[in-house]
């Protein structure tokens, strides 16, 4: 790393993932500055979309969703939608015998604190989940989505276009946060774990006078791409934004 391994590590991402990534940076040596770059708020009651046609969503009234028959497999692309979920699993404990699928190990490990097994892709993203589903899912199969609002709405309209019907269950919402206090020569490396993150924080980098050539960890080929696109000339593809990858990552940068 240019600025040395003395300087701090900008941990971009939203709780309670900055907390375990900070925690995993100070086990590994180094000094995290934790600042969020969006911050997370329920949708209550969250909203819902039902997609039968791809890029064609029709909205659905909660109430009526929630009277929906079981669905054939339920997919919770982020631990941000379990609090949503929890809700609904109070009144409708039968969907504990549907199969569920999280997007990673960590949402998997919050899964099962909820007595609900998971599997998960080895690869954490929606191309890995798109993977995993392949031979699990049937022509007409009904998907739940549970995830935040917007997004890339890639898995959706895959699963769409294989006949599959889908209910895009949005239980949360990111907002940009403020980031006031910004020294860009006091940071070594800067981790981003989502696009929509780093829309956000290389704002922040670029309008505090920080320099492209600042190493920045990605979590996927996808984001490690719109880093270059953007202008970063330092980027890393850790693979997932799990700390143990991003802490290889920066291990290998300190080597150098």
């Amino acid at each position: 790393m240019s600025s040395g391994a003395s300087g701090k590590i900008w941990v971009t991402r939203s709780e309670p993932g900055a907390y375990r990534l900070a925690e995993a940076l100070v086990d590994a040596g180094y000094e995290p500055w934790v600042r969020p770059v969006l911050s997370v708020g329920a949708i209550e009651p969250p909203t819902v979309e039902r997609i039968v046609v791809p890029g064609d969503p029709e909205t659905v009234d909660w109430i009526q969703f929630c009277t929906q028959p079981l669905p054939d497999a339920i997919v919770v692309l982020s631990g941000h939608a379990l609090a949503g979920y929890e809700n609904l699993l109070e009144t409708r404990s039968e969907l504990r015998r549907v199969p569920h699928v999280a997007i990673g190990e960590q949402t998997a490990r919050e899964l099962q604190h909820l007595g609900l097994p998971a599997l998960h892709p080895e690869v954490p993203t929606s191309e890995g989940v798109l993977q995993l589903l392949q031979t699990r899912v049937r022509a007409t199969d009904v998907i739940w989505l549970l995830t935040g609002a917007g997004g890339r709405g890639l898995l959706q309209d895959e699963l769409a276009g294989q006949h599959c019907v889908v209910f895009k269950v949005a239980c949360y919402q990111r907002q940009p946060a403020a980031v006031a206090d910004l020294v860009p020569g006091l940071i070594a490396a800067v981790v981003v774990s989502s696009g929509a993150g780093l829309e956000v924080a290389s704002r922040h980098w670029v309008n505090a006078g920080g320099l492209f050539d600042v190493p920045l960890i990605m979590p996927s080929s996808r984001t490690a791409k719109m880093a270059l696109e953007i202008g970063f000339n330092n980027v890393h593809n850790a693979g997932s934004a799990a700390p143990r990858e991003v802490v290889a990552v920066l291990d290998r940068l300190a080597a150098r």
